[in-house]
């Protein structure tokens, strides 16, 4: 019985991958679908996970796929860190795929834990690359206060087009 539980789950997957690759030939799936989806993000403790769904409207989102390792990653915080201020109307969530400890020690670096709108966590699910299709990091994406998608761009936006775009509606 468990031979054919294993069997029948390994048939699903790849059924459900090959269906999944025919059904987006190119385009991004958050481009698809402008809603804010639901997925998880691993604390920096690792003693919670939090998922996207239970964010609530009200408030642009900003989510920021990065490495700590990644000198631009490092530039682009950096500058946004430098404008905190400007960033207040909106939540900032900075998404790595690295493990936690260096997502925390860059954190402290950087000074990032001082900024209340600013939450950390670890893309554990490998998220980002399947639904945003990102290839490389960073990658930001906005979301309008009513969680529906503003814009996204891998390279990460200025600090000056950000600001601007926390501020703008969704065209979705």
């Amino acid at each position: 019985m468990p031979r054919l539980l294993t069997v029948l789950a390994l048939l699903f997957f790849l059924s459900s991958a090959s269906f999944a690759q025919n059904k987006t030939p190119d385009t991004p799936a958050y481009l698809k679908d402008p809603g804010l989806p639901a997925f998880n993000l691993l604390s920096t403790d690792s003693s919670k996970v939090f998922n996207t769904y239970n964010i609530q409207p009200g408030r642009p989102t900003v989510f920021i796929y990065f490495s700590p390792e990644c000198d631009h990653c490092q530039q682009s915080i950096k500058d946004l860190a430098a404008h905190a201020d400007s960033l207040n109307d909106a939540t900032i969530y900075l998404a790595t795929f690295t493990p936690l400890w260096e997502l925390s020690e860059f954190i402290v670096n950087y000074k990032l834990q001082d900024f209340k709108n600013w939450r950390f966590g670890k893309d554990y699910q490998y998220f980002f690359p399947l639904y945003y299709g990102t290839r490389s990091v960073p990658f930001m994406v906005v979301y309008d206060k009513n969680k529906k998608l503003v814009a996204g761009k891998e390279g990460g936006f200025k600090t000056s087009e950000l600001i601007q775009l926390i501020h703008q509606k969704s065209s979705y």
